[in-house]
Protein backbone atom coordinates (compact mmCIF):
# COMPACT_ATOMS: atom_id res chain seq x y z
CA UNK A 1 0.00 0.00 0.00
CA UNK A 2 1.61 3.22 -1.34
CA UNK A 3 1.64 6.52 1.34
CA UNK A 4 0.37 6.88 4.11
CA UNK A 5 -2.23 4.95 5.24
CA UNK A 6 -5.19 6.02 7.60
CA UNK A 7 -5.82 3.14 9.15
CA UNK A 8 -2.73 1.34 11.11
CA UNK A 9 -4.63 -1.23 12.85
CA UNK A 10 -7.15 -3.65 13.23
CA UNK A 11 -9.17 -4.67 15.95
CA UNK A 12 -10.54 -7.43 16.19
CA UNK A 13 -13.84 -8.95 18.83
CA UNK A 14 -12.81 -12.99 19.38
CA UNK A 15 -16.77 -14.53 19.37
CA UNK A 16 -18.60 -14.27 16.25
CA UNK A 17 -15.72 -12.77 14.77
CA UNK A 18 -12.94 -14.97 14.53
CA UNK A 19 -14.29 -17.79 16.05
CA UNK A 20 -18.38 -18.87 15.70
CA UNK A 21 -20.88 -17.92 18.47
CA UNK A 22 -21.88 -20.39 20.36
CA UNK A 23 -24.94 -22.03 19.92
CA UNK A 24 -27.51 -21.82 22.46
CA UNK A 25 -28.77 -25.65 22.09
CA UNK A 26 -24.92 -26.60 22.68
CA UNK A 27 -24.55 -23.99 25.12
CA UNK A 28 -27.54 -25.14 27.00
CA UNK A 29 -26.36 -28.56 26.69
CA UNK A 30 -23.26 -28.16 28.29
CA UNK A 31 -24.95 -26.17 31.57
CA UNK A 32 -27.68 -29.45 31.88
CA UNK A 33 -24.21 -31.65 31.80
CA UNK A 34 -22.72 -29.50 34.62
CA UNK A 35 -26.01 -29.61 36.40
CA UNK A 36 -26.46 -33.24 36.77
CA UNK A 37 -22.77 -34.08 38.19
CA UNK A 38 -23.58 -31.56 40.99
CA UNK A 39 -26.98 -32.59 41.27
CA UNK A 40 -28.78 -29.32 41.00
CA UNK A 41 -31.92 -28.28 39.54
CA UNK A 42 -31.16 -27.86 35.50
CA UNK A 43 -33.31 -24.85 34.91
CA UNK A 44 -32.27 -23.08 38.09
CA UNK A 45 -28.42 -23.42 37.18
CA UNK A 46 -28.92 -22.59 33.67
CA UNK A 47 -31.00 -19.47 34.71
CA UNK A 48 -28.15 -18.62 37.59
CA UNK A 49 -24.98 -19.23 35.52
CA UNK A 50 -26.33 -16.78 32.79
CA UNK A 51 -27.22 -13.95 35.61
CA UNK A 52 -23.82 -14.10 36.23
CA UNK A 53 -22.38 -13.18 32.61
CA UNK A 54 -21.53 -9.50 34.00
CA UNK A 55 -19.43 -11.10 36.99
CA UNK A 56 -17.61 -13.45 34.59
CA UNK A 57 -16.79 -11.14 32.33
CA UNK A 58 -15.74 -8.24 34.91
CA UNK A 59 -13.49 -11.10 36.93
CA UNK A 60 -15.53 -10.85 39.88
CA UNK A 61 -16.08 -14.81 39.52
CA UNK A 62 -12.40 -15.96 38.55
CA UNK A 63 -13.66 -19.66 37.01
CA UNK A 64 -15.93 -22.05 36.37
CA UNK A 65 -14.88 -23.53 40.47
CA UNK A 66 -15.85 -19.99 41.77
CA UNK A 67 -18.86 -19.68 39.61
CA UNK A 68 -20.33 -22.63 40.18
CA UNK A 69 -19.99 -22.57 44.03
CA UNK A 70 -21.84 -19.00 43.84
CA UNK A 71 -24.64 -20.59 42.49
CA UNK A 72 -24.44 -23.46 45.19
CA UNK A 73 -24.46 -21.27 47.53
CA UNK A 74 -27.58 -19.29 46.29
CA UNK A 75 -28.97 -22.66 45.97
CA UNK A 76 -28.08 -24.03 49.54
CA UNK A 77 -26.81 -27.05 48.31
CA UNK A 78 -23.37 -28.76 49.66
CA UNK A 79 -21.20 -30.17 47.26
CA UNK A 80 -17.61 -32.02 47.04
CA UNK A 81 -14.96 -30.65 45.35
CA UNK A 82 -14.23 -33.63 43.49
CA UNK A 83 -17.64 -32.68 41.69
CA UNK A 84 -17.24 -29.50 41.27
CA UNK A 85 -13.70 -29.46 39.38
CA UNK A 86 -15.50 -32.58 37.13
CA UNK A 87 -18.31 -30.09 36.30
CA UNK A 88 -15.80 -26.97 36.39
CA UNK A 89 -13.61 -29.04 33.28
CA UNK A 90 -16.83 -29.67 31.27
CA UNK A 91 -16.91 -25.78 30.81
CA UNK A 92 -13.52 -26.08 30.10
CA UNK A 93 -13.39 -28.49 27.62
CA UNK A 94 -16.60 -26.57 26.10
CA UNK A 95 -14.63 -23.33 25.60
CA UNK A 96 -11.15 -25.08 24.54
CA UNK A 97 -13.69 -26.70 20.97
CA UNK A 98 -14.95 -23.35 20.80
CA UNK A 99 -11.88 -21.53 20.31
CA UNK A 100 -11.28 -22.97 16.54
CA UNK A 101 -10.73 -19.96 13.79
CA UNK A 102 -12.75 -19.51 11.78
CA UNK A 103 -11.91 -21.50 7.78
CA UNK A 104 -8.88 -20.24 6.16
CA UNK A 105 -8.53 -17.26 9.09
CA UNK A 106 -5.17 -17.82 10.41
CA UNK A 107 -3.98 -17.15 6.84
CA UNK A 108 -5.55 -14.05 6.32
CA UNK A 109 -4.96 -12.88 9.66
CA UNK A 110 -1.19 -12.94 8.79
CA UNK A 111 -1.60 -11.25 5.32
CA UNK A 112 -3.06 -8.20 6.91
CA UNK A 113 -0.29 -8.21 9.35
CA UNK A 114 2.44 -8.77 6.29
CA UNK A 115 0.73 -5.67 4.80
CA UNK A 116 1.63 -4.05 8.25
CA UNK A 117 -1.27 -3.55 10.09
CA UNK A 118 -1.25 -3.66 13.77
CA UNK A 119 -3.59 -6.03 14.83
CA UNK A 120 -5.40 -6.53 18.14
CA UNK A 121 -8.11 -8.16 19.98
CA UNK A 122 -10.91 -6.78 22.55
CA UNK A 123 -13.43 -9.86 24.26
CA UNK A 124 -15.60 -9.78 26.85
CA UNK A 125 -14.94 -13.31 28.56
CA UNK A 126 -14.40 -14.93 31.48
CA UNK A 127 -11.40 -16.83 32.63
CA UNK A 128 -12.78 -20.36 31.03
CA UNK A 129 -11.90 -18.38 27.45
CA UNK A 130 -8.28 -16.50 28.80
CA UNK A 131 -7.10 -20.24 30.33
CA UNK A 132 -8.42 -21.39 26.77
CA UNK A 133 -6.54 -19.13 24.48
CA UNK A 134 -3.16 -20.23 25.53
CA UNK A 135 -3.74 -23.19 23.55
CA UNK A 136 -5.53 -21.43 20.60
CA UNK A 137 -3.70 -20.86 17.59
CA UNK A 138 -5.21 -17.13 17.34
CA UNK A 139 -2.54 -16.76 20.51
CA UNK A 140 0.45 -16.64 18.17
CA UNK A 141 -1.14 -14.06 16.30
CA UNK A 142 -2.30 -11.70 18.76
CA UNK A 143 0.60 -9.94 20.84
CA UNK A 144 -1.51 -7.83 23.39
CA UNK A 145 -5.39 -9.60 23.59
CA UNK A 146 -7.16 -7.42 25.59
CA UNK A 147 -9.83 -9.79 28.01
CA UNK A 148 -12.57 -8.06 29.75
CA UNK A 149 -12.25 -10.61 32.94
CA UNK A 150 -8.17 -9.56 32.61
CA UNK A 151 -8.89 -5.83 33.15
CA UNK A 152 -12.36 -5.54 35.02
CA UNK A 153 -14.19 -3.62 31.79
CA UNK A 154 -16.64 -4.76 29.50
CA UNK A 155 -17.42 -3.49 25.87
CA UNK A 156 -19.38 -1.09 25.24
CA UNK A 157 -16.89 1.16 28.07
CA UNK A 158 -14.54 3.39 26.19
CA UNK A 159 -12.16 2.93 28.59
CA UNK A 160 -11.74 -0.88 27.21
CA UNK A 161 -10.33 0.38 23.86
CA UNK A 162 -8.16 3.14 25.27
CA UNK A 163 -6.23 0.75 26.92
CA UNK A 164 -6.03 -1.62 23.15
CA UNK A 165 -5.52 1.56 21.55
CA UNK A 166 -2.33 1.94 24.78
CA UNK A 167 -1.51 -1.24 23.89
CA UNK A 168 -0.97 -1.20 20.28
CA UNK A 169 0.72 2.07 20.19
CA UNK A 170 -1.96 3.27 18.38
CA UNK A 171 -4.60 6.32 18.03
CA UNK A 172 -8.65 5.11 18.42
CA UNK A 173 -8.43 7.44 14.92
CA UNK A 174 -5.99 5.11 13.26
CA UNK A 175 -7.86 1.89 13.98
CA UNK A 176 -10.86 -0.19 12.98
CA UNK A 177 -13.08 -2.03 14.91
CA UNK A 178 -14.20 -5.75 13.27
CA UNK A 179 -16.70 -7.55 15.59
CA UNK A 180 -20.62 -9.32 15.55
CA UNK A 181 -22.07 -6.36 17.18
CA UNK A 182 -22.54 -8.68 20.61
CA UNK A 183 -22.46 -6.50 23.68
CA UNK A 184 -23.01 -3.02 22.05
CA UNK A 185 -19.13 -3.30 20.76
CA UNK A 186 -19.60 -1.13 17.83
CA UNK A 187 -21.34 1.84 19.09
CA UNK A 188 -18.75 1.47 22.15
CA UNK A 189 -15.84 1.37 19.26
CA UNK A 190 -17.23 4.73 17.29
CA UNK A 191 -18.16 6.57 20.51
CA UNK A 192 -14.43 5.75 20.99
CA UNK A 193 -12.99 7.19 17.93
CA UNK A 194 -12.71 4.10 15.77
CA UNK A 195 -14.07 3.33 12.25
CA UNK A 196 -16.37 0.03 13.28
CA UNK A 197 -16.98 -2.92 11.03
CA UNK A 198 -19.39 -5.26 11.32
CA UNK A 199 -19.24 -8.44 10.53
CA UNK A 200 -21.91 -10.37 9.56
CA UNK A 201 -21.41 -14.38 8.85
CA UNK A 202 -24.11 -16.02 6.32
CA UNK A 203 -24.24 -19.12 8.04
CA UNK A 204 -25.08 -17.37 11.84
CA UNK A 205 -28.03 -15.34 10.62
CA UNK A 206 -30.66 -17.72 11.17
CA UNK A 207 -29.21 -20.01 13.56
CA UNK A 208 -29.40 -20.02 17.21
CA UNK A 209 -26.05 -17.59 18.14
CA UNK A 210 -26.24 -17.18 21.38
CA UNK A 211 -25.35 -13.10 21.44
CA UNK A 212 -25.65 -10.68 24.30
CA UNK A 213 -27.17 -7.43 23.77
CA UNK A 214 -26.66 -6.80 19.90
CA UNK A 215 -25.49 -3.53 18.58
CA UNK A 216 -28.25 -1.70 16.20
CA UNK A 217 -25.57 0.38 14.95
CA UNK A 218 -25.55 1.25 11.22
CA UNK A 219 -21.96 0.42 9.63
CA UNK A 220 -20.02 -0.97 7.27
CA UNK A 221 -20.73 -4.89 6.92
CA UNK A 222 -19.09 -7.15 5.83
CA UNK A 223 -19.03 -11.09 5.69
CA UNK A 224 -15.38 -12.36 5.62
CA UNK A 225 -12.30 -10.88 7.00
CA UNK A 226 -11.15 -11.86 3.80
CA UNK A 227 -12.63 -8.52 2.74
CA UNK A 228 -10.68 -6.28 4.87
CA UNK A 229 -7.57 -7.38 2.54
CA UNK A 230 -9.07 -4.30 0.57
CA UNK A 231 -9.77 -1.72 2.25
CA UNK A 232 -10.05 1.27 -0.51
CA UNK A 233 -13.34 1.12 0.15
CA UNK A 234 -12.95 2.87 3.33
CA UNK A 235 -10.91 6.09 1.80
Amino acid sequence: MEGERRYKAIIFDLYGTLVNNFSLKEYKKMLTEMSDVLGIDKAFFIDEWLETFEMRVLGKLRGPEENIKYILEKAGKLVNEKLIEKAANIRYGFDNNSLKPRKNYINILKRLAEMGYILGLISDCSYETIKAWKNSQLSRIFINPIFSAEVGLKKPDIRIYQIACEKLKVEPSQCIYVGDGGSYELTGAANAGMMPIRIQVREEINNDTYRIDDDGIECRVINDIYELLDLSFLK
